[in-house]
């Protein structure tokens, strides 16, 4: 088993050599690959044709294949709190905007808002609206990762 930290030539060689499909799908020129597979050897590599190996593969390489990060993973408590304030910000934007506009057309849009939301539809409707919020934060956690 490899220890970490390792350098990310290193972690990166075998599969471009000895996994054309990863090459290809990478964009790194072919001969590259065949050329990092050569100095790898056979099947397991050893650890010097691993290290002549690595010193074909380029931080660019690297830098377009590899995900990098901690081993503690993302800092999820900082994505919670940015995600809770960007709720009770758009609520309370939601409040004010139907407040102004309520006072400037002369209805109670506020109050008419707060009497749908509390019957039965209205209640479905806040359960549906969450449900959608949940997929969308679920979206963007696959896109940003």
């Amino acid at each position: 088993m490899t220890d970490f930290p390792v350098p990310a030539s290193v972690a990166v060689d075998r599969p471009l050599g000895q996994q054309p499909h990863i090459t290809e799908a990478s964009g790194i020129d072919p001969e590259k690959g065949e050329q990092i597979g050569k100095e790898l050897g056979g099947w397991p590599a050893d650890a010097e044709d691993i290290e002549r190996a690595s010193q074909l593969v380029s931080d660019e390489v690297v830098t377009n294949i590899v995900a990098a990060g901690t081993r503690e993973g993302g800092d999820l408590a900082g994505w919670f709190t940015s995600t809770a304030v960007r709720l009770v910000l758009a609520i309370v934007g939601l409040v004010v905007v139907l407040f102004a506009l309520g006072q400037v057309v002369g209805i109670d849009l506020l109050g008419l808002a707060a009497e749908a939301l509390s019957s039965e539809i209205g209640r479905w409707l806040v359960i549906a609206a969450f449900g959608l919020l949940l997929i969308g934060l679920a979206q963007r956690g696959f896109r940003s990762r």
